[in-house]
């Protein structure tokens, strides 16, 4: 589990999260669950590709910390 606090500090356009790791996640943002997927990304052999994910997380997040 990984946490971590910014603060915005003005009203965004547009954010974006791009994630990759070896395994599987669910990302939230605020508490809510960003996207629709579940234990994203699809499996794969890690020695030769890591998959990663970007989501939209504009409406997410909001000004402050």
């Amino acid at each position: 589990m990984l946490r971590r606090e910014f603060e915005v500090p003005r009203k965004l356009r547009r954010a974006t999260a791009s994630i990759s790791g070896l395994g599987h996640f669910e990302f939230y943002v605020n508490g809510r669950r960003a996207g629709d997927q579940a234990l994203a990304p699809v499996v794969s052999d890690y020695q030769k590709k890591i998959h990663y994910v970007t989501l939209d997380v504009t409406d997410l997040l909001r000004q402050g910390a």
